[in-house]
């Protein structure tokens, strides 16, 4: 990036370049998290071994890792995200997410200082390119470099407003390229074009459209939005991590539930809906939720979205979602609840699919939506609900029964819950995305909304089964159940709904999940019931039992073999017999011995 060096200028170990160029790829490159949570981590790594090699007694983790030259980095990066935008969950925004493959910003002197590779390979750019490389009609060209020009002083009235421009493609038998410059400011204070290729936005309307119209599932219709914006099976494979074949068969499976007859068919059809979604936008539509009905809760200043599964008048049970994860059920689930005579609540956490956000800090955010769970209960009327805690959900649920009035809850049932961090041994058995993310919270949380926000950047962009990939590669019992397909589309709808509004759903419970809450458990004296897989690669299974042991008085614990993070949605049946347990007041782990049950 250019003009930077009186912040950037110092070099922090072997990795501190390769750190640096990957931070800022991937605020125009968003496929390339996986490389830069790479380089992240290998600097973490190293900051924290030559902390220990050299026994800074007197330099903390946090004092290591936060060092100022590197964090200008990051606050440069952040800003590009910023400007650069991503797609409005309600009307589609202003920047395409597909545009942003290609990108390339131009200096004030119409000198080229960044291009994502997309646009090297398009243009056969060479290292050190201009204008002149972008095969321009030589009137483009030179009203580009005068947009450009007036950069360095716009009293000159000069335009520098978005210039559409076109241009030749290299190696591609001349294929016309259509663009758009746009000026973008680049701190400190000075500026650059950015150019990036003129592509439709996937209204967010059209994902209802073609599940209701044409019962495609969610991977399907991200396969639509592919191939509406001209990309071929192989392109599609490539950009989802999956086998050609696999795509080719998904796309026959579409082509099919369409009618369509030809690709080119299917494609006119897409537009042609997409049309009609714009016009008609889904100003309500929340990603990670197929509840069977869904209302809302009136709070101060704001409503807060509740989805329902069940029996209206079943026994209440009030499911609180996690970081990663929505309200969405696998079919199974729902045959459970509706056999056992549950009531399933998910009210929505503020920020989460198109919840409304609130103005508090994120190390309050349990204890203030605890309160919004109070007001909920109050209103529905609800007598002694059973709390249902997923993953992070897991703090929400204590936050509620240490704040709420005594004998508000009957019981609490946490699934893949965290415990607290009670020290940093903890760490070393997550698994190696869990565990950087962990540490950034913990130690560098400034640079926390980078990585999230970098994170939201990928799977806007299509990356969401990379991301997942990402996770799990290490837990082969959770790899397992992303490859069934119901399975994968529920966790990826889940990522869609902590995301649908960008990285503040999920700040809140990163800075939450890796610090002490144990005060959230000892507060209250609803008995706990947790059910936790054997080799979540999250939270170790060692470190629920050391925490059960601590607080036998009120918590019991079932350890699933041959089971990972994702056990909800590998033992509905079980777990929905737990809560019915403890709707009864028996012991969760023998109720399903018991005949007829």
């Amino acid at each position: 990036m250019p003009r930077t060096e009186s912040k950037l200028v110092a070099n922090d170990g072997p990795h501190h370049d390769r750190l640096v160029e990957s931070i800022y790829r991937i605020a125009l490159q968003p496929q390339t998290y996986d490389s830069f949570m790479g380089e992240w981590d290998a600097y973490i790594s190293e900051q924290l071994a030559e902390l220990a090699t050299l026994r800074k007694a007197d330099t903390t983790q946090a004092e290591a890792l936060n060092r100022p030259e590197i964090t200008a980095h990051f606050e440069i990066a952040e800003q590009l995200l910023d400007q650069i935008g991503r797609p409005d969950p309600r009307t589609g925004g202003t920047t395409s997410s597909k545009a942003r493959n290609f990108q390339i910003l131009v200096d004030t002197k119409g000198q080229l200082v960044w291009t994502t590779a997309a646009a090297t390979e398009l243009f056969a750019l060479p290292h050190q390119a201009s204008i002149d490389d972008l095969a321009l009609e030589s009137e483009q060209a030179e009203r580009l470099y005068e947009m450009a020009a007036a950069l360095e002083d716009p009293a000159t009235g000069k335009q520098i407003g978005p210039l559409v421009i076109h241009a030749n493609a290299k190696g591609r038998k001349g294929q016309r390229q259509h663009l758009v410059a746009q000026v973008m400011t680049d701190p400190p204070g000075d500026a650059v074009l950015i150019i990036t290729k003129v592509a439709p936005e996937w209204p967010p309307a059209m994902t209802r459209m073609l599940r209701e119209g044409y019962a495609l599932s969610p991977t399907e219709i991200e396969i639509c939005e592919q191939i509406a914006d001209g990309r071929g099976a192989g392109d599609i494979a490539e950009l989802r991590g999956n086998a050609v074949s696999t795509v080719r068969t998904q796309i026959k499976s579409i082509m099919a539930k369409t009618h369509s007859n030809a690709q080119s068919e299917l494609v006119r059809l897409m537009h042609s809906i997409m049309r009609v979604a714009e016009q008609n936008p889904d100003a309500t539509e929340s990603q990670g939720s197929n509840a069977q009905r869904v209302s809302a809760i009136v709070l101060p200043g704001r409503t807060m979205p509740v989805d329902h599964f069940g029996n209206p008048d079943g026994y209440p049970v009030i499911f609180l979602h996690g970081m990663l994860d929505g309200t969405a059920l696998s079919k199974a689930m729902q045959e459970e609840i509706e056999r056992n005579n549950l009531h399933l609540i998910c009210p929505i956490r503020p920020y989460f699919g198109n919840a409304a956000g609130r103005a508090d800090t994120p190390e309050n955010a349990p204890e203030r939506y605890a309160q919004d769970l109070g007001q909920m209960i109050t209103h529905m009327q609800l007598e002694q609900p059973i709390l249902l805690g997923h993953m992070a959900g897991s703090i929400y649920a204590n936050a509620a029964a240490s704040t709420l009035p005594q004998g508000t809850f009957r019981a609490i049932l946490n699934v893949s819950g965290g415990v607290p961090i009670l020290s940093i041994q903890q760490f070393a058995t997550m698994s190696k995305r869990q565990r950087l993310v962990a540490y950034t919270s913990r130690f560098t949380p400034a640079i926390l909304p980078f990585v999230l926000r970098a994170g939201v950047s990928q799977i806007d962009n299509g990356g969401g089964p990379q991301f997942l990939h990402s996770l799990y590669e290490s837990a082969p019992d959770d790899l397992a159940m992303t490859r069934d397909p119901e399975t994968r589309d529920l966790v990826l709808s889940g990522y869609r709904f902590a995301t649908q509004q960008g990285h503040r759903a999920f700040e809140a419970d990163g800075k939450n999940v890796v610090k002490d809450w144990t005060h959230l458990v000892t507060g209250h004296d609803v008995p706990i019931h947790l059910l936790h897989g054997e080799s979540d690669p999250v939270v170790s299974a060692s470190s629920v039992r050391d925490f059960a042991a601590r607080h036998a008085e009120k918590v019991t614990l079932e350890v699933m073999e041959n089971t990972g993070q994702l056990l909800f949605y590998r033992h509905p049946g079980h777990l929905v017999r737990a809560l019915c347990a403890l709707r009864d007041g028996e012991k969760p782990e023998t109720y399903a011995q018991v005949p007829g049950r």
